[in-house]
């Protein structure tokens, strides 16, 4: 087979902070659409609109059964023939035909009523079709990128993509015309569209890339069967345990904590988004040293990437934790001011969960699957108990939904570290995670604090421009300290 060569650190640098740029201006159009879908369809119908997408986004993972890691790694390894790639887009076309006919055809009404809160059967249908198109074919079309270093490709695309649904939901809400059901079509006809436009570039540019001699059917299946096996279990149980932390949220919380724990997700989560457009090149990087054995390497890779995505993450939240409220008054509306103690938790999870993803691709990217859901049982077992007593016993919606969400995304994320840097006889990287997480939030608090001391009944826009200019000012003055002392990349 042919083996994929080694890359230069400048390339894989270059490579991830291309995914950031471009990740920047997607999330910007998708910031910017969904406002306007927010505000559009208001906290109730938003909340059912965020629990069809949210349901689905969960049954995509039980289907995958953890093919889609497997897919990644295996294509980052080595180049792979036609029937490869032709066998795995039979697997992903099954994963929408199966449910899609369950729904439709063999779900008992009773059940149905149950588990969707009334919503109609058609547009069920609907936000299965736009949560498929989006989450399963997309994402397969970015990992075939990736694998082949097309980075700058295929984050232009998705930024494309996301411009294309700003410009069609802004006209739908001009028109008055905005409604759930036009947004579950207008996503999956963007989705789709882009897919087959990606496939028939990336057939045209794979032609003459060498062959894997042993592409035999069966020899696919058990590759997949040996990485993807110990991965099903944790993912079908966390995936479940995920439904129905969403389920009893909108049971007894009601859409509208729904739709303020959605808003949170979605919003706080802007450097954690940032973090998961880079993760395929650490991914694929890491993947590519282990397979040479350059343990010297993985350490490199593992170390920058941590803390390039903890040091982005903690600069967003080091100011925006101070603002939350006000911010979303400001760009969502009031109706959705009581959201702001949650976005404040989920912005904190962000922020440890960011630097989780490079952890987490390390012990994927050297095959450590059993070990890998081993953690995601344990994360299952004491997320899914913790959040029943908080949804269903305490009755806490969105705000205790967040809440434990950070607690144990903070135990468990330093746990991972811990035992990764055991695994490979490495230094864990704490001391420049307190540094600069107290650094950076201690300047957003007080810049956020002088600017209400200096600038009292301003207008809020007012107040929020000065705050940010005066932090920027004091995050670039320490990074440009680091830069000089060359603490922040090691070599």
């Amino acid at each position: 087979m042919s083996r994929v060569d080694p890359v230069s650190g400048f390339n894989i640098a270059q490579r991830a902070a291309t995914s950031m740029v471009a990740m920047g201006g997607r999330h910007l159009f998708a910031l910017a659409s969904g406002i306007i879908v927010a505000r559009g369809l208001g906290p109730d119908k938003f909340g059912t609109f965020a629990f069809l997408l949210t349901g689905f986004a969960s049954l995509h993972v039980v289907f995958d059964f953890g093919t889609s890691q497997a897919f990644y790694t295996i294509t980052c390894r080595e180049a792979r023939s036609s029937r490869f790639f032709a066998l795995y887009g039979g697997w992903i076309a099954l994963q929408f035909a199966i449910p899609f006919a369950a729904i439709w055809m063999m779900l008992p009404h009773a059940w149905f009523e149950e588990i969707w809160h009334g919503a109609p059967r058609t547009l069920v249908l609907m936000a299965l079709a736009a949560s498929f198109s989006q989450r399963v074919l997309w994402q397969m079309m970015t990992q075939i990128g990736e694998a082949h270093r097309r980075t700058a490709q295929v984050q232009l695309g998705t930024m494309g993509i996301q411009a294309l649904h700003l410009a069609v939901v802004w006209a739908l809400h001009a028109a008055n015309l905005l409604s759930i059901e036009l947004l579950f079509i207008v996503i999956g006809m963007e989705f789709v569209g882009a897919t087959i436009v990606a496939l028939a570039l990336t057939a045209r540019r794979s032609a003459e890339e060498p062959i894997a001699s042993d592409d035999s059917v069966g020899a696919i299946l058990r590759e997949f069967a040996r990485y993807s096996g110990p991965l099903v279990v944790p993912a079908v149980l966390g995936a479940m345990a995920a439904y129905i932390e969403t389920w009893m949220l909108q049971t007894f919380g009601g859409p509208e904590q729904q739709a303020y724990y959605n808003i949170a997700f979605q919003y706080a989560n802007l450097a954690h988004v940032f973090g998961m457009s880079a993760s395929n090149v650490f991914w694929k990087e890491i993947a590519v040293a282990h397979a040479r054995g350059d343990r010297a390497r993985m350490w490199q890779i593992y170390t920058n990437g941590t803390r390039i995505l903890f040091s982005m993450s903690a600069l967003v939240a080091g100011f925006v934790v101070y603002w939350s409220t006000p911010a979303l008054v400001l760009l969502i509306g009031p109706a959705y001011a009581d959201a702001g103690p949650v976005f404040v938790l989920t912005l904190l999870n962000s922020t440890v969960a960011c630097y989780g993803i490079v952890v987490g691709a390390a012990y994927l990217a050297t095959g450590r699957t059993r070990l890998w859901s081993l953690f995601g049982l344990s994360y299952v077992a004491a997320s899914l108990p913790t959040g029943i007593f908080v949804l269903w016993g305490l009755r806490l919606g969105a705000l205790g939904l967040s809440a434990k969400v950070l607690a144990l995304t903070v135990v468990f994320q330093l746990f991972y570290d811990f035992y990764m840097c055991r695994l490979n006889g490495w230094k864990m990287d704490y001391r420049f995670r307190v540094a600069v997480g107290v650094f950076l939030f201690a300047a957003g608090g007080l810049a956020s604090a002088s600017t209400r001391w200096f600038l009292p009944g301003v207008a809020i826009s007012l107040q929020l421009a000065a705050a940010l200019a005066s932090y920027l000012l004091v995050a670039a003055l320490g990074g440009l300290v680091l830069m000089r002392r060359q603490a922040i990349l090691v070599r």
